[in-house]
């Protein structure tokens, strides 16, 4: 392959970052994350405020109750209470975006739409845009709220999606997972927008050394003038813990895929890519 056939197989132009937040979330390290990205790809940043459906659900029930600290009491807590905290909340996330993209000079909007957070974002997204799914703040919570691989299933393929972790390191070294198909041309294309060629590390998927050589060449060619300082490590069959294991060794800030990758279609390797502690980057 030549590196003038290379660029028609890998458009990374994104035209919106949607910032998914639900009543869980800590929009401010999300928030900082998609306006980092949307200045990185040009991009207009869309915040999407989702009131969740299954707190709505929970408030119908008539012996729900909140403690008030103020009154040290138990207190009903019904539908109309949740409603009023869902606009509260979207109103102060709503100033918050509108103030970080005017003193970033980037075209922002804000909607508020009602659902599954994850669900409601990536039916918002269109195949241009990148979903930004943000973390939860309450660390008994995070594990439940934190956005999943798992949980979203086949549709964790179906858009652009990066996942952020609680507490994920901020370091900008990217993993980049390369097996050379089209999906991970762009995944390449795309982490090479976001981080300079010295943070980024491709890792290989080559069952041998002849494998790898070729997939370095394909890689440096989608890079271009890009690819100096930028490392290379073969890994002859990357299972979803080596590929953990080695972003840890590396200090990555994000594991960087493309969604037609294999191991994002097991069921057991999503459920281990939910639990590292590095962002996951899936490209469309």
């Amino acid at each position: 392959m030549s590196p003038a056939e290379v660029p028609s197989r890998h458009p990374s132009n994104f035209r919106r970052v949607v910032l998914a937040l639900d009543p869980g979330a800590d929009y401010r390290v999300a928030l900082t994350e998609a306006i980092r990205l949307a200045e990185a790809l040009h991009a207009e940043l869309n915040a999407l405020f989702v009131e969740d459906t299954g707190l709505l659900d929970a408030a119908r029930h008539s012996f729900v109750r909140r403690y008030a600290p103020m009154s040290a009491r138990w207190e009903p807590f019904g539908e109309h209470e949740v409603e009023t905290a869902f606009k509260d909340l979207a109103n102060r996330v709503r100033a918050a975006v509108a103030e970080a993209a005017t003193r970033d000079r980037l075209p922002w909007s804000f909607n508020v739409v009602r659902g599954e957070v994850e669900k409601a974002a990536l039916a918002a997204a269109r195949e241009a845009d990148l979903v930004v799914l943000g973390a939860g703040q309450d660390a008994l919570l995070s594990a439940l709220r934190s956005p999943s691989l798992a949980r979203l299933g086949k549709q964790a393929r179906e858009r652009s999606v990066l996942y952020v972790r609680p507490r994920a390191p901020v370091a900008r070294l990217l993993v980049v997972v390369y097996d050379g198909s089209p999906a991970a041309d762009r995944a390449l294309a795309t982490a090479a927008r976001l981080a300079s060629p010295s943070e980024l590390t491709i890792a290989l998927i080559a069952p041998d050394d002849k494998v790898a050589a070729k997939l370095e060449r394909q890689a440096k060619a989608v890079l271009g003038d890009q690819r100096a300082g930028a490392a290379f490590i073969a890994l002859p069959k990357a299972s979803a813990a080596e590929l953990c294991g080695l972003s840890a060794r590396v200090g990555a800030g994000a594991l960087v895929f493309g969604a037609d990758n294999p191991l994002l279609g097991k069921a057991a390797a999503r459920k281990r890519l939910d639990e590292t502690t590095c962002r996951v980057l899936v490209v469309r």
